[in-house]
């Protein structure tokens, strides 16, 4: 009996984005095209725009599938104590970007990823979530809500920034140097929120 109509859409849509991430992985962002992946699946470009309306059409899937299996990663974390769980938070966000490098690049635009849209996936937006709720609890003096966002930002730019420069090659080291310089951020920034001694 034929798969329904509606399943083999899904099932061919899903090797779209494999077979993008593949050639990404193998020859560049900057080298792929519609076209490309095309003539990798033995298929007509045509048939490509039924599934994605572009190239960016098709990024955008892949950025919200990005954010959304680091969600998931995110959501998995079973630590209760507030600074323990911001230590296992930046160890799964290194750990991830390394394991899922090409998705990585496309939720940030990196590698020569080129996309037009500027809405950030409901996921992104749930990940910022669970790492301000998890900071909030550790800040040792009453922030406004702007400024307590301002620190968690600093934090999580300087972890962010660690992983992309080793994931780019200008930090040696690559994935182990990455997590051991994301374990000194959280440190110094542990106790520059904690409260002075003899406070």
């Amino acid at each position: 009996m034929a798969a329904p109509a509606a399943t083999r859409r899904e099932a061919f849509r899903e090797r779209i984005l494999s077979t993008a991430l593949d050639l990404a992985r193998q020859e560049g962002w900057k080298n792929l095209s519609m076209r490309r992946i095309a003539d990798e699946l033995d298929y007509t470009t045509p048939a490509l725009y039924y599934h994605f309306k572009s190239k960016d059409d098709l990024i955008v899937e892949l950025q919200s599938r990005g954010w959304s299996a680091l969600l998931q990663k995110m959501r998995g974390i079973d630590e209760s104590d507030p600074a323990e769980r911001l230590k296992v938070i930046a160890r799964t966000y290194v750990d991830f970007a390394f394991a899922e490098a090409e998705l990585f690049m496309t939720m940030f635009g990196f590698g020569g990823v080129s996309c037009e849209s500027e809405v950030a996936p409901p996921a992104a937006k749930a990940v910022s979530a669970i790492v301000n709720d998890t900071a909030a609890p550790l800040f040792a003096r009453e922030l406004s809500p702007a400024a307590a966002e301002d620190e968690v930002d600093v934090f999580w730019a300087s972890v962010h920034g660690t992983v992309t420069l080793a994931m780019t090659g200008n930090l040696e080291g690559g994935r182990n140097r990455a997590r051991s310089l994301a374990q000194i951020v959280i440190e110094r920034t542990l106790r520059s929120w904690a409260p002075a001694e003899g406070a």
